[in-house]
């Protein structure tokens, strides 16, 4: 690293008998997001779209559940369901004894819905992820690790031309400054411009390689320019939401990140399965 350098300031997928293992005990996602009722998508645009809409299903015209899903699910819960929301995860129903619980026809109904879940948190809110596990999803692009390094490095050399008399350019160029001082003040100038040509470009490469090899690192603990919070947040940062929801689903389960209660399933005869909610 070039003296200076360091001071640039720039303005659960397990199956069913699994599921119960994994439970609230740690985890990927730190802080689960605040439950809160919605119940079309209209509701959020305040607008009536074709996607809205559902086929009407007149097996299943209360709660969401068929006649003999509403059976099995109250008899497991021993309370009558009394009313269903939809929220981010899910269709909500609660009962008189005022339990609620997400309800699913099946586990991989309920594992997609958790994977869409983790993937849209991934999304708004990345920094309640373990962050050295969320690095292994980020990415930034070629493209842009070479705009970076441009950003980082274009302006150092020139900044430094005029110090001490273009002995700080000079140095840190690697050309002599006793042979710089017996210059005319033309060859002056032309030194100066090779060195800082010199300087911009290494440092460019010295940049580009850091970004390739580990950027968030290099950003965040070498330069310091952001926190892990700012880093995640800037445009260039790219995240696998895909592959990072697959594994925080693989590696802590369904009900890790569906009940917000036990972190537990349940399992009916017929293959429902639910996640108990408060």
């Amino acid at each position: 690293m070039k003296k200076g350098w360091r001071n640039y300031d720039r303005n659960q997928s397990k199956r069913h008998s699994n599921a119960k293992k994994y439970g609230k005990a740690g985890g990927l996602y730190a802080k689960p997001k605040s439950r809160f009722k919605t119940t079309l998508d209209s509701d959020r645009d305040g607008k009536m779209n074709l996607h809205d809409c559902k086929p009407y299903d007149a097996s299943k015209q209360d709660f969401g559940m068929s006649k003999e899903q509403q059976k099995a699910v109250e008899e497991y819960v021993d309370s009558k369901a009394v009313n269903n929301y939809d929220e981010d995860r899910g269709n909500v129903v609660e009962f008189e004894n005022g339990e609620e619980w997400l309800i699913f026809d099946s586990y991989d109904d309920a594992e997609n819905q958790a994977r869409d879940y983790v993937k849209e948190q991934l999304d708004d809110e990345p920094e309640n992820f373990v962050q050295d596990w969320l690095n292994e999803f980020t990415y930034i692009s070629d493209t842009d690790k070479r705009l970076l390094a441009g950003d980082l490095t274009d302006s150092y050399a020139s900044d430094i031309r005029d110090e001490d008399d273009g002995q700080r350019l000079i140095e840190e160029s690697g050309f002599d400054y006793e042979k710089f001082q017996k210059l005319s003040d033309k060859k002056k100038e032309e030194m100066l411009d090779k060195a800082e040509e010199k300087l911009r470009d290494e440092m460019y490469d010295d940049a580009l390689q850091s970004l390739e090899r580990d950027a968030k690192d290099y950003l965040v603990n070498e330069q310091g320019i952001y926190t892990e919070e700012e880093y995640l947040k800037q445009s260039f940062v790219q995240i696998d939401t895909e592959q990072a929801s697959i594994n925080a689903i693989n590696t802590d389960g369904v009900a890790h990140f569906l009940s917000t209660y036990d972190g537990n399933e349940v399992e009916l005869k017929d293959g429902s399965v639910m996640y108990r909610t408060n």
